[in-house]
C-alpha cells in the first residue's frame, strides 16, 4: 500500500540535511581560492589606499600572471622576516629586468613587483618573486574597513 507524500517527505528531509554540508562544503571551498587582503602603507597610492581591502584569488585560479596585474606576495623584509605585500608586476620572466644592466633579464617564471606610490619597498629592494611566492592575485577593491 502506498502512502501519499512519504516520498516527498524524505525527499524534502535529505535537501534539509544536505544543504548545511552543501554551504559548509562551499564555504570551506572558497576560503581556500579566495582571500580578502588589507592594505598597509601608502606604496600602492593612488592605486589602494592604507587600510583599504582587496578581494583576491589564490594561485590554482590564477590564470597566466601578466605585467600590471596586482599580487599579493610573500617576501623578506630587512629584518629578516617575511610579510605579505601587495604590489604590480612591472616585469615577468623573460622581460628587461627594471633599472638593471642591458641585457639582464627577470627569470622565467619570476615576476618583479612593484608598488605604485613613488617609496615603496618592493623588487628594487627583495629582487625578483617566484611563482611559490605569490599568495594571491587581486580581482577588485572592496573599500575601506
Amino acid at each position: 500500500m502506498s502512502h501519499p507524500g512519504r516520498g516527498r517527505r524524505a525527499g524534502r528531509a535529505g535537501w534539509v540535511i544536505g544543504s548545511p554540508i552543501a554551504l559548509a562544503l562551499l564555504v570551506l571551498a572558497a576560503r581556500r581560492t579566495v582571500v580578502v587582503v588589507r592594505v598597509k602603507g601608502s606604496s600602492m597610492l593612488p592605486t589602494y589606499a592604507d587600510g583599504e581591502r582587496l578581494l583576491a584569488v589564490r594561485p590554482a585560479l590564477v590564470r597566466a600572471i601578466c605585467r600590471g596585474d596586482v599580487l599579493v606576495v610573500r617576501a623578506a623584509l630587512p629584518t629578516g622576516a617575511t610579510d605579505v605585500l601587495v604590489k604590480r608586476v612591472r616585469a615577468v620572466g623573460g622581460d628587461p629586468l627594471p633599472g638593471g644592466a642591458a641585457g639582464v633579464l627577470v627569470p622565467r617564471g619570476a615576476y618583479f613587483v612593484q608598488g605604485d606610490g613613488g617609496a615603496s619597498y618592493d623588487s628594487r629592494a627583495f629582487g625578483v618573486v617566484g611563482r611559490r611566492d605569490v599568495v594571491a592575485r587581486v580581482v577588485r577593491a572592496l573599500g575601506p574597513s
